[in-house]
């Protein structure tokens, strides 16, 4: 599967796969442009093979993995099928794949300073529909991830209660508790740069 094999540094200054920090003034403005970016949207598309911080030899074992899964397909299963399949493929990355990301890459960084891990990531804390469909598998605790990357996914939580105790992420961490209503919610961030 094409995924994002960036470190945090490189990260700093791409937001993701192409999602950057814009200054406007309201979180709808900052979202659409960045959904709208031709950047980000090829980004979600084509992934590490438009990175040219991936090696050549790793973009080419993506393209030797698709195409050999798209043969297995084709001979299995039929042309039509894998014709098929690669159309609703590429129609879901560039649609609601895309959309879901940027919206994700922005609550996860957005409205924060690159340099550093605490002043670069946040922690979504919210729960209901909007968590299922933006941060599934816990993955709204981004900062908390980032500052424990071995704690598997679903230990996350219990990590981040733990790191609400410590005077050092209270003092630091960014942790915003909802996605779209109140002045904590994280899109709050995306206009003033503050939120949480």
């Amino acid at each position: 599967v094409v995924g994002a094999k960036s470190n945090f540094r490189e990260r700093q200054h791409s937001y993701g796969r192409g999602v950057r920090q814009r200054p406007e003034t309201s979180w709808f403005r900052a979202y659409l442009a960045n959904l709208l970016d031709a950047r980000s949207w090829l980004g979600s598309i084509l992934a590490d093979l438009r990175s040219s911080a991936v090696p050549i030899r790793e973009r080419l074992s993506i393209v030797c993995w698709w195409t050999a899964l798209l043969a297995g397909f084709s001979v299995s299963l039929g042309s039509e099928f894998t014709a098929t399949f690669v159309a609703l493929w590429l129609i879901s990355r560039a649609t609601v794949f895309h959309a879901i990301t940027v919206f994700r890459e922005m609550c996860d960084h957005v409205g924060l300073r690159p340099g550093g891990i605490f002043s670069y990531t946040r922690d979504v804390t919210a729960q209901g529909l909007m968590n299922w469909l933006v941060h599934p598998r816990n993955n709204g605790y981004h900062l908390t991830h980032h500052l424990l990357p071995a704690v598997p996914y679903y230990r996350l939580p219990q990590a981040h209660c733990l790191f609400r105790e410590m005077p050092s992420f209270k003092g630091k961490g960014t942790v915003c508790p909802e996605y779209l209503s109140t002045r904590q919610a994280v899109v709050s961030a995306w206009s003033t740069g503050s939120a949480g």
